[in-house]
């Protein structure tokens, strides 16, 4: 699999989350049945100061398709498929990140665009399973693959983001 070149995503403002809501093989998304609600106040703080940690050079990728996660949102995950478990693991014995990486329907390659993403908390089941709570950081770019097995892991960089001005947002 490729790295779509040319490709570009948008983002939505903080407080603002965006989940397509499907089965996928190897993870699902929580609560199934109904919208997440905006973020709230207290956590866009610990965004804001988790918006300041440093990046790592390369980050593993959760590939999944129509699933976005943004800068200042949370993206409850269940985590059941075995090598997501492994880049789970790999993640939260380094800087706790990861970033979901979306695949194009119609080539099947992976946008380049991300969001660094930070696990706020992480319950692991007595099956092996995970439920977590993804916190978008900064967005990024997927310079190149490093890794495709057993999870993916791309070289990054960060890509800057302008803030909106509070007085101006309606």
């Amino acid at each position: 699999r490729r790295i779509c070149p040319g490709m570009s995503a948008f983002c939505q403002g903080p407080g603002h989350e965006i989940a397509i809501r499907k089965t996928l093989p190897g993870v699902s998304f929580l609560p199934p049945h109904s919208n997440a609600a905006p973020a709230s106040s207290r956590t866009m703080e610990l965004l804001a100061t988790h918006r300041s940690l440093p990046l790592p050079e390369e980050m593993p990728v959760m590939v999944l398709p129509d699933c976005y996660l943004f800068p200042g949102c949370l993206l409850p995950l269940f985590i059941f498929e075995e090598r997501y478990r492994e880049m789970l693991r790999h993640a939260l014995a380094r800087d706790r990140m990861f970033c979901i990486g979306v695949r194009c329907e119609a080539d099947g390659c992976i946008l380049p665009w991300s969001t660094a993403g930070l696990v706020r908390v992480c319950v692991t089941n007595d099956d092996g399973t995970s439920q977590l709570v993804l916190a978008g950081l900064r967005r990024i770019r997927l310079v190149e693959w490093t890794q495709e097995e057993p999870f993916r892991v791309a070289r990054i960089e960060p890509v800057p983001t302008l803030e909106p001005d509070p007085e101006r947002v309606t």
